[in-house]
């Protein structure tokens, strides 16, 4: 079915001419304002541009907020979306084992649920316990933007340690466009992906693709075979109106191992996930948006259980330019989950927001951006987020940024309503959500220095938040002799405070250097200060990229060497180990690009480091790989 289904695909681009059309526009571009942009060109698309930042397109150098941009690599075209997340700044990676398996993001020694995940702007993380799913993302995503800090004075709730704004291609295409991978590598793994894109008319385009991945994995019972698809619809009717309409679904099952010390060899796991969209935009900066995400998995044990949420989002935002200098965007927004939870029940959230967003440039090269949120759930209470940034551009290549902003994170279905008994060892263990929980609240302060010039570029920035209200199930007590309950209750405070550094160069044209380094200190506000679980002070990361060589016609060679040290990190406050050894990961690919189609060599794990990033949940060993890509444009 799936082979069809790529064949399909792949067939289904036909040659009808036409033009590529391109824009280039400088990086020194400060603000957009409505009806700025061609008709045509979508906002993400253009060069050290970001939209996540201030819900407006900026120029990256002049965002005052700490960003990473991750756009598609031709040498490495199935490293999953992950991967390359946990090479950025700030960013750490907790996986329970290989491909499929499950994947956390902790951004700036924060809980992996205090990272708030868009998709095309709107929110995707799962009401029942505040994550999302990595292995959701498609490869087939234009780019991903990574705004450090927080932000729910422009997105409301889970934005505290930053966001993840995956950024879909935009459908309308002047161009056929087609593009097939596959690749076969160690513990019997494969993967098929394949797009088409193309235009239905002057003012009209469609997309389409799917993604298959299979692996034996490198553990008993840790085999994972899953399918992400999606199709997409745009079209232009008038000059300054664009609609799109998108849906997006995956399905996996897997093994469920367990760990070393407590294996499950028979446990088993089915996944589904849709993801329905419809935006209109008018001038690219006002638009009014509609999405609906499903989730569900089941889990097939001893005693099976099912999860179930939809999340409806509906949201619009309009902008206006009093004048050059002075930009305003108000917005409003509404969220309804609706939920079927073993252990929970069928609880439904409602939720209610309003936004505004003031940019103001009193003088050349210096921004002043003011924003706040009043968010309204009716299972918490209302919050109020404010936060001011700054920047300022002292050169023509170097921009000083600073910002203060108050954020929150939203209590989850589980947090609020769990309710389960279970029986070890003659001891009943009761664990029980608590409805009057509040929301978590943080405060974050951050300074930076920006620098941008052709060849190079480059971060270096300070940070320090504190979090409370934090919501702990360690508050136990015995009812009675045979009986521990277990309550959700606010009781943790945390401090983090760090330093990132980011720099990139490019010598000739053909090598490009990338290096990060951060520093991250989080710890609990109590007596001593103990450091927070999975939280490594010392992370680097580091690139080198040969990029497409011409060898001789229609022949280039393309080489990628990567690699991440992370440092000593303290393990979880059950497990028998006090901490989980530091470790450095390399990973490199050999590329070859002949024509229209590109074959290449990849290894994950060089020099087979053996390590984890969670106790008794091994990552793979060295994996080899080979595969292979054909594009074309007509």
């Amino acid at each position: 079915m799936l082979f069809s289904l790529i064949a399909v695909l792949f067939i289904t681009a036909t040659n009808p001419d036409s033009a590529v059309v391109s824009a280039v526009i400088p990086d020194s571009t400060i603000l957009l304002k409505s009806g700025e942009l061609k008709d045509s060109l979508p906002v993400y698309r253009l060069k050290g541009m970001v939209v996540t930042a201030t819900r407006t397109p900026l120029a990256e150098r002049s965002a005052p907020a700490s960003v990473s941009v991750i756009e598609p690599d031709p040498l490495t075209p199935n490293l999953d979306a992950a991967n390359r997340l946990s090479q950025t700044a700030g960013a750490s990676l907790g996986g329970n084992g290989g491909i499929g398996s499950v994947l956390s993001l902790s951004i700036r020694g924060a809980a992996t649920n205090q990272v708030l995940y868009l998709l095309d702007g709107l929110p995707v993380n799962s009401a029942q316990n505040g994550s999302y799913d990595l292995n959701r993302i498609l490869s087939q995503a234009q780019r991903i933007e990574i705004v450090r800090g927080p932000a729910s004075s422009l997105y409301g709730a889970n934005a505290v340690a930053g966001v993840v704004n995956i950024i879909t291609k935009d459908s309308k295409q002047l161009k056929p466009y087609s593009r097939i991978n596959f690749e076969k590598g160690g513990y019997s793994s494969q993967v098929w992906e394949a797009t088409v894109s193309r235009p239905l008319a002057k003012w009209a385009s469609a997309s389409m693709g799917a993604t298959w991945k299979k692996t034996g994995g490198q553990r008993v019972n840790s085999d994972y075979d899953g399918t992400n698809y999606f199709l997409e619809l745009f079209a232009q009717p008038y000059s300054r109106i664009e609609t799109k309409l998108r849906y997006q679904e995956y399905k996996s099952q897997n093994g469920v191992p367990g760990s070393v010390d407590y294996p499950s060899p028979t446990k088993r796991q089915k996944d589904w996930g849709k993801d329905f969209s419809f935006k209109a935009s008018y001038d690219q900066n006002s638009f009014v948006a509609l999405s609906r995400n499903s989730i569900e998995n089941m889990i097939y044990s001893t005693v099976d259980s099912r999860n179930y949420t939809l999340q409806t989002n509906v949201e619009g935002q309009y902008q206006h330019s009093w004048m050059p200098q002075i930009n305003t965007t108000v917005g409003v927004g509404y969220q309804m989950v609706e939920s079927d939870i073993t252990d929970v029940g069928q609880p439904e959230l409602k939720h209610k927001a309003a936004f505004l967003i003031q940019q103001v440039e009193p003088l050349k090269d210096l921004l002043f951006v003011g924003s706040a949120r009043y968010d309204k759930d009716f299972a918490y209470q209302r919050q109020i987020s404010p936060s001011l940034s700054i920047n300022y551009g002292f050169f023509e290549y170097l921009n000083f940024y600073t910002s203060y902003g108050q954020s929150f994170r939203a209590p989850t279905l589980n947090d609020l309503y769990w309710y389960s008994v279970d029986n070890y060892y003659g001891t009943n263990f009761v664990y029980s959500g608590n409805d009057s929980l509040l929301p978590e609240k943080n405060a974050q302060f951050e300074i930076g220095l920006k620098l941008g010039t052709i060849r190079t570029n480059g971060t270096l920035c300070f940070y320090r938040s504190k979090t409370t209200n934090l919501i702990d199930w360690g508050q136990q007590t015995f009812l009675m002799p045979d009986t521990l309950f277990t309550k959700a209750a606010n009781i943790g405070k945390t401090i983090t405070q760090g330093v990132e550094l980011q720099a990139s160069h490019t010598l000739f044209d053909m090598v490009t250097l990338d290096l990060n380094y951060t520093y991250c200190l989080a710890v609990q506000d109590t007596i001593g200060r103990p450091g927070l679980p999975f939280k490594p002070q010392h992370i680097a990361n580091g690139s080198v990229t040969i990029n497409d060589i011409q060898i001789v016609p229609d022949l280039k060679l393309g080489w990628k060497f990567w690699s991440q040290y992370s440092d000593i990190q303290k393990a979880g406050n059950w497990d028998p180990v006090d901490n989980l050894p530091a470790y450095i990961i390399s990973n490199h690919v050999l590329s070859l690009k002949i024509a229209d189609a590109r074959v290449y060599y990849k290894v994950e794990n060089l020099f087979n480091a053996n390590y984890q990033t969670r106790y008794g949940y091994p990552m793979p060993r060295r994996t080899q790989s080979f595969g292979v890509t054909l594009e074309l444009w007509d």
